[in-house]
């Protein structure tokens, strides 16, 4: 089964919620078990210019596949409870690994400006209806020098990213309040940024047309402009998460791979 949106019309959350609907019907429901809410007048509308479209390099990425078990996820949230006496999730600890390995394999200058963005959904920010299918996702954009990303360790990173996402609340209403100037939706896609999507809870590997769950539900990675990584929960029969990491090109896979696989069972 495929499902092709756009961003203008849907989310994650919202196109997952559609494809849900019609396993539902397809079952023979009367009905979609979440019916669809409209809700968008709960929306602010800023009068921020957006900045100009971004430019868009051919990169040649290399195509990896990934697998944690859930075991080495949560031994390593266990090390940031350690760490810092807080929970963070499965996204934190992989994302910061993540950073960091391909950081460290794309050898830059210690000065060089690394960049790591991801989207978050605002939902609970407006309170929508749990029946909103639209799009309501802010960014989560984190920038440092090489050297701060490579010097720290996966903890101090997951801190990083952790710091992002609380300022991402604070920076989401100064931007409904129009009291920033910069459109926060502007993007830099060059080779120094990555951008990372979770997909792993929003409900595409829960759809059932009559015959289950699917053995796995992904998104057909097909650019070679934007440095990424889908995150995703791993095929049946296997437990844990699987990365789709479309974000190095070949000269530099092979470390990154290394670095990922590290301490991994």
């Amino acid at each position: 089964m495929g499902l092709r949106f756009n961003h203008a019309s849907a989310d994650g959350m919202g196109a997952a919620q559609f494809i849900n609907a019609v396993g539902d019907m397809a079952r023979g429901l009367p009905e979609p078990r979440v019916k669809p809410v409209w809700d968008r007048e709960k929306f602010p509308n800023p009068s921020i210019k957006p900045g100009p479209l971004p430019g868009l390099p051919v990169l040649a990425l290399d195509y990896i596949v990934l697998d944690f078990p859930t075991g080495y996820i949560d031994g390593l949230k266990a090390q940031y409870k350690a760490h810092s006496g807080k929970f963070c999730s499965g996204f934190d600890v992989l994302t910061a690994k993540l950073w960091q390995c391909r950081t460290r394999a794309l050898n830059l200058e210690p000065g060089a400006t690394v960049k790591l963005c991801f989207f978050a959904s605002v939902r609970h920010l407006l309170k929508l209806d749990r029946g909103y299918y639209g799009n309501s996702i802010f960014p989560v954009k984190m920038s440092a020098p090489s050297e701060t990303v490579l010097s720290s360790s996966v903890m101090e990173v997951v801190d990083m990213i952790r710091q992002a996402k609380e300022r991402m609340a604070v920076e989401f209403f100064q931007f409904a309040k129009e009291e920033t100037e910069q459109d926060p939706f502007q993007m830099t896609f060059n080779y120094e940024s990555i951008y990372v999507s979770d997909w792993s809870k929003l409900g595409f590997a829960e759809v059932d047309y009559g015959f289950g769950p699917p053995k796995f539900a992904g998104p057909l990675v097909n650019n070679d402009f934007i440095a990424s990584v889908v995150i995703l929960k791993a095929p049946l029969p296997l437990d844990g998460t699987r990365m789709l990491a479309s974000c190095v090109t070949k000269e530099h896979s092979e470390e990154f791979v290394r670095g990922m696989k590290e301490d991994l069972p």
